[in-house]
């Protein structure tokens, strides 16, 4: 009887410690940082000796790291570990779109959240179990050894001392977000100052056009766009059109704000000066502008796309304040406010910005569930039927403009594209992601009233030199923008092969892998 009851014992306390140890692993892999088991062992550790000295502390620690990692679990699948990039999505989302990326997440993101929530009520369910330790010092060694090594490396390197540099998840995640929410607010205050008057300087311009219509498209990745060769013929107007098409166009970035920043506003010496962007440009040159947004506009304390349409003296939101009372749908719903820009009678040449909804996950929402073909499953199906619609718009847009005697040209490309998830599977779904060469890889041309011919840009274009081709298109010139190359032709550039990650660091795109369709 007294074996069975010792057996009994020691069964709990073996389990115990399993729910423990698999509680470690998935709070350190909800975080997404590579996982490596010693850092599962030194968390573990950490809470054994906690649990047998601080019991309160011990029970703190299980509740904020379920609560942290149930929370954020399903986020860092989609969106990797914290980053500037994740800050940056935060506190640029509105009700509308975070509702719909709740409803965007996979299932099983949310059953994982809810597995760390189970194992945290096992523990702290059974918090009274007493495990007899032995050798507290090799555990508490081992821990702080762990917790240390990254910074003493760091120090021994010459870097210094930098706790930051620990490689603990927990504490790298809250050291991680702590930064990224730092620069952000340094970031916002730039964006703020972009309010402010510019610094560009003297500005001459010799257009060629009397009315220049620049349409930013959505999470399109070029190789799901038939003009770009897929198999379903889903952009029929673009696949006749006449122009330059630029086959190898990068964007910046992999999500809207940090990609339209680093396209649309100059960068000098490394740094991004937000308050030289393309309206404050075009202002100074002596054009009217426009800007026509599906997306939104919170108000004064506005993301950086938000602020830089204030600058132009015309501009319209579709969607202002609450998003879920204003949202207004389709891309068409442009078309009357681009009609009343082209109508207006003015001898200034004209530049009209019109921002998409465009492909913005969650696809489905963008057709009401409807598409022409299926393909794979029906998130793919959704998405190639959204690239028809903008398409659709973009011809649209032609034919107001071809109403008009004025001569015009037209500039598309998306600010980004996105990442298969499940590939080959019925559930196959897009998603934002930074991690391979098709979510910069994005579709860019220009056509134009008098384009007679279809011409072919091969060589790589990137979106971080996006103003010296835009100053090209317009003829729009400053002494701050680059004229080292020649943009609008097949020229090889240097530094065209750059992409910028969500933790704002750059890499070269061939260094990353693909992720076919």
């Amino acid at each position: 009887m007294l074996k069975k009851i010792k057996y009994h014992v020691l069964n709990e306390k073996f389990l115990y410690c399993l729910f423990l140890f698999l509680f470690c692993i998935m709070v350190n892999y909800s975080f997404d940082y590579i996982f490596k088991i010693i850092y599962a062992l030194a968390l573990f550790s950490i809470l054994i000796l906690l649990k047998d000295t601080l019991k309160y502390i011990y029970i703190l620690f299980i509740v904020f790291l379920s609560v942290l990692g149930s929370l954020y679990f399903p986020i860092g699948q989609i969106f990797g570990s914290p980053s500037y990039n994740t800050v940056l999505s935060v506190f640029s989302t509105n009700y509308l779109e975070a509702k719909e990326f709740l409803f965007s997440i996979p299932v099983f993101y949310y059953l994982s959240s809810l597995l760390i929530l189970i194992l945290a009520g096992i523990l702290l369910i059974k918090k009274d179990i007493i495990l007899p330790l032995k050798g507290k010092k090799w555990l508490f060694i081992f821990a702080i050894a762990t917790c240390l090594h990254g910074p003493i490396k760091s120090m021994f390197s010459g870097e210094g001392f930098h706790l930051y540099k620990t490689g603990l998840p927990p504490i790298k995640f809250m050291i991680d977000f702590y930064r990224s929410i730092e620069k952000f607010k340094k970031d916002h205050r730039k964006t703020i100052f972009a309010l402010n008057n510019d610094t560009w300087g003297n500005v001459s311009s010799n257009p060629d056009y009397s009315n220049y219509i620049l349409v930013i498209g959505e999470s399109v990745r070029k190789d799901f766009m038939h003009t770009y060769g897929f198999q379903i013929k889903n952009t029929p107007f673009s696949d006749q059109a006449q122009g330059i098409f630029f086959k190898n166009y990068l964007s910046a970035a992999s999500s809207t704000q940090m990609s339209l920043m680093n396209t649309l506003a100059l960068r000098e010496n490394d740094e991004l000066q937000l308050h030289n962007n393309i309206i404050s440009l075009a202002n100074k040159a002596g054009f009217k502008t426009y800007w026509f947004s599906n997306q939104g506009s919170r108000g004064t304390d506005d993301t950086a796309m938000a602020n830089f349409a204030r600058k132009a003296q015309v501009r319209q939101f579709l969607k202002s304040g609450s998003w879920s009372v204003n949202y207004s749908g389709s891309d068409e719903k442009l078309l009357p406010f681009i009609e009343s820009a082209l109508n207006n009678e003015d001898s200034k040449p004209k530049l009209i910005i019109v921002h998409l909804m465009g492909s913005h996950p969650p696809v489905c929402k963008r057709t009401q569930d409807q598409f022409d073909v299926y393909f794979r499953s029906k998130d793919l199906s959704c998405y190639i039927q959204t690239i028809k619609n903008t398409d659709t718009v973009l011809k649209k847009i032609t034919k107001i403009a071809n109403e008009k005697k004025d001569k015009w040209s037209m500039m598309y490309f998306s600010d980004h594209g996105l990442a298969l998830k499940m590939q080959n599977n019925l559930d196959s779904q897009l998603h934002h992601s930074n991690k391979y060469k098709q979510n910069f890889e994005v579709p860019m041309f220009i056509i134009s009233s008098d384009a007679t011919q279809r011409t072919e840009i091969t060589a790589h274009r990137s979106a971080f030199s996006f103003l010296s081709l835009f100053s090209e298109w317009t003829g729009i010139k400053t002494e701050k923008i680059p004229e080292n190359c020649h943009f609008l032709s097949n020229t090889v550039c240097k530094n065209q092969t750059s992409v910028m990650l969500w933790n704002q660091k750059t890499v070269d795109i061939k260094d990353l892998p693909s992720d076919p369709g």
